[in-house]
């Protein structure tokens, strides 16, 4: 009985103990409050803040401590600890001038007489931006240190002199390029970007973000964009300018001079010719997997090969000549065409037209319904009737039907002049999904249809760019690792050529884009029980969409509606980090 006294004697005295040291911290804790302070001002400003003291009465001392997170140096504004002041009395603080860039201000506070070396402090953020800049001095290097603390420009940016490089900034208004040899790093533009070196001058972009960038001039190995993402490229140049695009998303691109577009990996959503003049020429090289609509008089030269080329000038009877390897093109209004040493898959004629083709051109055949009404000259290999088998490759037999008079077989009179059987070409692989996120260890079979559907081969090669994080197999994937890769599809010819980005991830969320009819559909599973899904599609600083998503181990479908061009998807589950990825609706 002894013992249990003694125990539960011990255990209160503990509690009575312990109590009284939190009470001790409690109120020995104290904090210091700062007046007065932005979280952004402009250059050149030098703040006036004040401090008081919370959970304390009594004198106080204070010490501000200003560290630049840009330069990673350090400024004792009170050079030590202030003199003591009732912790009631607002003690003025003056920091110094600031320049651009990123700070964090610390305020330390100790009770007079205290031996700590501070009893309560707080750290304040703020950021100092420029209004707006002009760089004059040649060769100079302007903008942040650092690529993750971005200099903040509130307005415009101009570019006065040859050989700057311009890095790591975010710019709320418009940049001009006006001079030579400039580089653009690491920067965010809210409106839009000026290119004009002059008639040689040079520029280069490298990971740059602009609602539209307009080339203005520039020399024949001039503008060069790496990682670039923008809602719109116009070229509207006074010189015959070079566009070289590479690992690039652009929404659209308008050419309306004549220029150069070299394209590497870039993925664009439309492009529209209106140069009026088809004396001059606009080229293309590297391979442009999507619509190039022609709107004025002008001159096609196409070296990697145009997926679809569409003429349709507004003024009827506009000339348009074409050099070079084209897939499809599709005569959309009363157009004379020039083919000049050119290679067509398919010409669809919508419209009346007028074709003439030089020797060394050629059309494999020809639709639409206006084909009748087609006009075909000169010494190209043209059909004259798409639909017709006879007449070119055997003379007919006549019209009674006399056997062994036709040029073939010796079938009857008015049939085909050969015996031998036409081989139907694919013309197209349309795949239905526009991008693919798995995780490792999912499978999943592609959407895709064969255009036409009676093509006499639709063999098709399958092929991953890096079979370590996937492996493809008659259009089904197995995801292997994490990384991204792409799906290479192509006809056994290798006339038809389509890619597939997939990201595969290990976080348990699954996601497949496709294009279904008028809208777009969003397939969501999760391997994760009672999963949330925080999906947003954006274009550019625009978002197109967002919406969270309940899972429990099923597969959820939601729609939209996306028109033609290049947007991010951002992936975030419940407990996993955002995922992104870009993708194109064609």
């Amino acid at each position: 009985m002894k013992r249990k006294i003694l125990i539960w004697l011990l255990t209160i005295n503990f509690l009575i103990l312990n109590l009284f040291a939190l009470n001790t911290y409690a109120a020995s804790k104290i904090t210091p409050q700062i007046i007065g302070l932005n979280s952004s001002y402009a250059t050149g400003v030098s703040p006036t803040v004040y401090l008081l003291t919370n959970g304390f009465k009594g004198k106080v001392q204070y010490r501000v401590v200003l560290n630049d997170l840009v330069t990673a140096k350090s400024i004792d504004i009170t050079k030590g600890y202030t003199k003591a002041v009732l912790n009631s009395v607002k003690q003025k603080i003056v920091l110094p001038k600031l320049s651009d860039g990123y700070y964090r201000v610390f305020v330390y506070v100790k009770k007079l007489g205290s031996k700590a070396s501070y009893d309560g402090y707080l750290v304040k953020s703020l950021n100092v931006y420029v209004n707006s800049l002009t760089i004059t001095n040649k060769g100079f290097v302007a903008g942040s240190k650092k690529e993750n603390l971005p200099q903040l420009v509130k307005k415009d940016v101009n570019i006065k002199a040859d050989k700057v490089v311009y890095k790591n900034a975010k710019v709320d208004g418009d940049l001009y390029v006006n001079s030579d040899n400039v580089s653009l790093e690491n920067i965010k533009i809210k409106g839009k970007i000026y290119l004009d070196p002059g008639f040689y001058g040079n520029t280069n972009l490298d990971k740059v973000w602009a609602s539209e960038i307009k080339v203005l001039s520039g020399g024949s190995n001039s503008i060069h964009f790496n990682n670039i993402t923008t809602d719109r490229l116009t070229i509207d140049s006074k010189s015959n300018v070079r566009v070289a695009l590479k690992d690039s998303r652009i929404s659209r691109i308008n050419i309306n001079t004549p220029s150069i577009l070299h394209n590497e990996g870039t993925s664009i959503g439309s492009v529209e010719v209106n140069t009026n003049n088809s004396n001059k020429v606009v080229e293309f090289r590297g391979s442009i997997d999507t619509k190039v609509v022609v709107k004025g008089e002008s001159y096609i030269k196409s070296q990697g090969g145009i997926k679809l080329l569409q003429i349709s000038p507004i003024e009827s009877d506009s000339k348009v000549v074409v050099e070079g390897k084209v897939e499809t093109i599709e005569l959309k209004s009363e157009t004379k065409l020039e083919l000049n040493n050119a290679e067509v898959r398919t010409l669809v004629a919508d419209s009346k037209a007028e074709v003439v083709a030089n020797k060394e051109s050629k059309v494999e055949k020809i639709e639409g319904n206006k084909k009748e009404d087609l006009k075909v000259s000169g010494e190209g290999q043209i059909p004259k009737d798409s639909g017709s088998t006879g007449g070119s490759s055997g003379n007919t037999g006549p019209q009674t039907g006399n056997t062994g008079s036709t040029g073939g077989s010796g079938s009857t009179g008015g049939s085909t002049g050969s015996g031998e059987t036409s081989t139907i070409l694919v013309n197209d692989v349309k795949i239905c999904d526009s991008v693919i996120l798995l995780n490792i260890d999912d499978e999943l079979d592609i959407s895709y249809s064969i255009e036409p559907a009676n093509a006499t081969n639709k063999t098709l090669v399958w092929s991953s760019s890096d079979e370590k994080i996937l492996t493809v197999t008659n259009g089904k994937i197995k995801a292997k690792s994490i990384g991204d890769a792409t799906v290479t599809i192509k006809s056994q010819d290798n006339r038809v050529t389509r890619t597939l980005k997939v990201k595969v991830i290990d976080n348990g969320i699954t996601v497949n884009i496709k294009k279904e009819a008028e809208k777009v559909a969003i397939y969501v599973k999760s391997k994760n029980s009672k999963e949330i899904v925080t999906l947003k599609i954006t274009q550019g600083d625009s978002i197109k969409y967002i919406d969270q998503i309940n899972l429990n181990n099923n597969t959820q479908k939601v729609t939209t509606i996306l028109e033609n061009g290049l947007y991010r998807i951002y992936v975030k589950g419940l407990n996993s980090e955002v995922i992104n990825i870009d993708f194109t609706i064609n």
